[in-house]
């Protein structure tokens, strides 16, 4: 084993493991407490639908490519409006496990659906009732908080605002945490505000919501940077992080990039305080992935025990039904082996970074694999001096998409179009990781 790994699983003690599985305990009841305490007024809810369909902010449509007005995935925003407005017998079942109206089992059309339904029971008539309980739906939170004071058009661009401010903060704390956070957070800008598709995406609110919450989480560790020198600390931490971005996901792509922006971020930090760190930096990356995963599993877990438990013995068939298809790969096609589709389709669909544009999507998905060869190759050359271990951990970030990919083959075919947005996290990392400045021991 070599050295860092065995340091590793010597300070992971029986107490890190505690506070771990406590810290995502104690989320897992505020996320509760918050969704039965927010969602409850579907009356309210329904007139703000109303009034959004008259004025056009919501529409019959499910996908509207490129319009920063309404979002692309109107489909997503349909359903949590729908879970929200839906009548249900109390708020916990609401929180738990909302009901939903589809006129098929393929949940097509979910915003004509909406339409139908909000103003009318009679709407109702030949639709079929079903339990959402695959997802903790933490943004049904902030939706029905917000629209108490406004209508469906505000809370679009207050959601857009918040990411714009959240990675304005985030980029403006690693600026003053030192050198190597700096350098970080400024290809997290750049990637981010260029290539995310921000105006595209966050008014959407499984999309707003999540990004701003990812970019916030990363903010907190550029405050309290001393949480990435310890095993102890950033374990749990990473462990919480995790556990909060699952409440704002809908699997539309903030895990990985999460994933991988805190192994960079925990890196620079580590950078920056050398001086005072004593463990090293690829055992404080790989802990802080691990805490990541283990507080996104456990949330996970934690929330089909509930729905199951309480009020859809279903539950867990629809969780692991979904989960069986999406880890599955894609039929093969033209002499394709099923594995390569979702990499392929990911390509196509790099245009939705790049505003339209094709040949910038393909030269944006070159700089992500030249950047990476490049910076495997002076990895290899400059082995045994001082940072190059930190180009080591930022190549390994870098391919947190990649290995994403490989884990739900399916779901990332089927939901091309929006998962490509996972691509941002190697456009931030690949050519950092290429250009990491590096020193020579004789320099010393």
């Amino acid at each position: 084993m070599v050295p860092w790994a065995s340091e590793v699983r010597e300070i992971v003690t029986l107490r890190v493991v505690v506070r771990t599985l406590l810290a995502v305990a104690l989320l897992n009841v505020l996320f509760l407490v918050l969704l039965i305490a927010a969602v409850g007024d579907p009356a309210g809810v329904r007139t703000r639908v109303e009034t959004a369909f008259r004025s056009g902010d919501l529409g019959n449509a499910d996908f509207l490519l490129f319009d920063s007005r309404r979002g692309f995935s109107q489909y997503t925003d349909c359903i949590v409006l729908h879970m929200l407005a839906a009548p249900d017998s109390s708020r916990i079942r609401r929180a738990v496990s909302p009901l939903v109206y589809v006129a098929d089992d393929d949940w097509k059309n979910q915003c004509a659906v909406l339409h139908r339904v909000v103003g009318d029971e009679a709407g109702r008539l030949g639709l079929f009732e079903r339990r959402y309980s695959r997802y903790w739906h933490g943004y049904n939170a902030g939706v029905a908080i917000a629209l108490r004071t406004m209508e469906v058009r505000t809370l679009r661009r207050v959601l857009v605002a918040g990411v714009w401010i959240s990675l304005a903060l985030l980029t403006s704390l690693m600026w003053r945490a030192g050198a190597a956070s700096r350098r970080v957070g400024v290809a997290i800008a750049l990637a981010a505000g260029l290539f995310w598709a921000v105006p595209y995406f966050d008014p959407g609110f499984t999309f707003g919501f999540g990004d701003a919450a990812l970019l916030l989480g990363l903010a907190v560790l550029a405050v309290r940077p001393s949480l990435a020198l310890r095993i102890q600390s950033i374990v749990p931490f990473a462990a919480g992080f995790g556990a909060v971005i699952v409440f704002f996901e809908m699997l539309t792509g903030q895990l990985p990039v999460a994933a991988a922006w805190l192994m960079a971020c925990v890196m620079a930090a580590r950078q920056d305080r050398a001086h005072s760190a004593r463990t090293d930096v690829r055992a404080l990356a790989v802990a802080a992935l691990v805490g990541f995963l283990v507080g996104a599993v456990a949330t996970v877990a934690i929330k089909q025990l509930l729905a199951f438990a309480l009020f859809d013995p279903r539950a867990g068939d629809a969780f692991f039904s979904h989960l069986a298809m999406y880890v599955g790969a894609p039929d093969a096609s033209e002499s394709r082996p099923g594995m390569l589709l979702p990499f392929i389709r990911l390509w196509k669909r790099a245009n939705i970074l790049t505003y339209g544009s094709q040949r910038a999507g393909d030269a944006l998905v070159g700089l992500i694999v030249i950047s990476w060869v490049v910076g495997a190759v002076r990895a290899w050359k400059d082995r045994g001096m001082d940072d190059n271990v930190n180009r080591m951990v930022l190549l390994a970030a870098a391919l947190v998409p990649l290995f994403w990919v490989l884990v739900l083959p399916k779901h990332t075919f089927i939901h091309a179009v929006f998962m490509v947005r996972i691509l941002v996290a190697s456009i931030a990392l690949a050519p950092l990781a290429a250009w990491w400045p590096v020193v020579s021991p004789q320099r010393h």
